[in-house]
């Protein structure tokens, strides 16, 4: 009997345990979430706007070609060069956002997968604790038996 109370004593306390890890990566994985959301919103803005900034520049080089025949110069204009800086420096910080969306995504994925090892193991524990608890209560049973019979 006293197995089977410490045995249910350590399934309890690490049920606690595991609820407050769960909790744990329950808010980190709600953190995450939410800082995958602020990337996808981010990844969109810069994507919009390297969208602007090409059309800009298409639009700039229309208009170079529909100019009076002038000699063309000998490099891009500064208007020109800054649109092509800008689009380089949005396409690297588009890079750089969809690789920690990547991190995010694998961390989530991680985190998910450890959760359900903890909660299998806590099925795992709360089943051989109740086996233990019926294998102390079958012969408490018989002896309770075995003296009624005894005393009658």
């Amino acid at each position: 009997m006293e197995a089977c109370r410490q045995i249910q004593l350590e399934r309890d306390t690490f049920a606690e345990i595991l609820k407050g890890e769960r909790a744990t990566w329950q808010q980190r994985m709600n953190q995450m979430s939410e800082r995958m959301c602020t990337l996808r919103e981010e990844k969109e803005c810069i994507m919009n706007r390297l969208q602007e900034l090409e059309t800009s520049l298409v639009e700039l080089r229309k208009q170079m070609t529909e100019l009076p025949s002038l000699a063309p110069p000998a490099r891009p204009s500064e208007v020109e060069q800054q649109l092509q800086e800008e689009a380089e420096h949005l396409r690297e910080e588009l890079e750089s956002l969809a690789g920690q969306l990547q991190a995010q995504v694998q961390d989530n994925e991680g985190l998910s997968r450890l959760n359900r090892e903890q909660e299998e193991r806590l099925l795992e524990l709360e089943r051989a604790a109740e086996l233990w608890g019926k294998q102390v209560e079958v012969p408490w049973e018989a002896d309770t038996k075995f003296w009624a019979l005894q005393l009658q």
